[in-house]
This record gives structure tokens, sequence and C-alpha cells, in this order.
């Protein structure tokens, strides 16, 4: 890339970069590692959703790993 226009083409267009986002933010608002099939999940429902953040949200805070949790 030579410009930040032409980054931020490439990253939006990069899986990588989107499953990357995801495993951060379900990182974060579930304040643990997160493994790979949540991951997965996770980003199917994000890119169903044509890449919408709220949708993204949703689909942490209603998946089962999340409503099922165990007391430590």
């Amino acid at each position: 890339w030579s410009s930040r226009p032409e980054l931020a083409e490439i990253l939006a267009d990069s899986r990588a970069a989107h499953l990357c986002f995801v495993e951060q933010v379900l990182s974060f608002l579930r304040g643990r590692a997160v493994d790979a099939c949540e991951v997965e999940a996770a980003y199917e429902a994000f890119a169903a959703s044509g890449f919408d953040i709220q949708s993204l949200i949703v689909a942490a805070f209603t998946a089962p790993e999340f409503l099922h949790r165990e007391s430590p």
C-alpha cells in the first residue's frame, strides 16, 4: 500500500482483519480470551449483517457461550 486510503481499502476487504476485529471485540466484551469456534460463529453473524457492528455486539451477547457460563 502506498497511502492510508489504500491501506483502509485493503483492510476493509480482508477476512483476516475482520476476524481479528471480531476476536478483539469478543475478548473485550467477555473479559477473557475466546476460542476459534466463538470467533468464527460471531464472524459469520457479522458478515451476514453486512459487517454491522451492532449486529456483532448482539451476536456476542446472545451466543450460548455468553448466556450459559459456568461459575468459577
